[in-house]
């Protein structure tokens, strides 16, 4: 069981160190990274509505969404597992429905502010392709990771709004964690 925290804790850790690189290396332009995408003809994906905008069902798995209480998503997905508290550079309580399945709630707010899910509800995966990734979703805002000079370790950001993002940290090209919902380093 301390093993398990232990994992956890280090998961979380990387996490924010991960997305605080991506919240602090952006290209200055605050527009959305779709409608930059867009302007600039970039593929569109096709998991977008015919304005170009990205589906709402994206920002949402098994039925658990970003600004959620902990009592909605008892509602909807029963006990956890397993509950962890982690002091990191806020409160946050990680749940843990399966092992590759957690939510993250600001202890302040008592809201879900991550999903870490296995996949996406249009079927991208942990370990697949950043070729996938862009064929569905369409280019995004790609971001080197500043842990690392070597160019196949980076992010890729899309969101619709300011609640609704979706993370995409890669590795060797490949998808390394999926995070729907706003940055733990905002």
């Amino acid at each position: 069981m301390q093993s398990k925290r232990v994992v956890i804790a280090l998961f979380l850790t990387g996490l924010i160190l991960v997305l605080a690189a991506c919240a602090s290396t952006g290209d200055g332009n605050n527009q959305p990274s779709q409608d930059r995408a867009q302007e600039n003809g970039e593929n569109s994906g096709n998991n977008k509505s015919a304005e170009g905008q990205l589906a709402d069902s994206l920002f949402v798995y098994n039925g658990v969404k970003p600004g959620m209480t902990k009592q909605e998503v008892i509602d909807v997905l029963g006990e956890p597992m397993e509950k962890e508290d982690s002091q990191l550079r806020e409160s946050i309580t990680s749940w843990t429905y399966r092992k590759d399945f957690h939510v993250a709630f600001s202890d302040s707010s008592d809201k879900v502010i991550t999903i870490l899910p296995p996949e996406t509800s249009s079927g991208i995966k942990l370990g697949d392709s950043y070729q996938k990734v862009i064929e569905q979703y369409g280019k995004g805002e790609r971001v080197q990771s500043r842990h690392t000079s070597d160019p196949s370790y980076f992010t890729l950001n899309y969101a619709k709004g300011e609640n609704e993002k979706i993370h995409f940290i890669m590795a060797r090209e490949k998808v390394k964690i999926i995070e729907i919902g706003a940055s733990l380093a905002d």
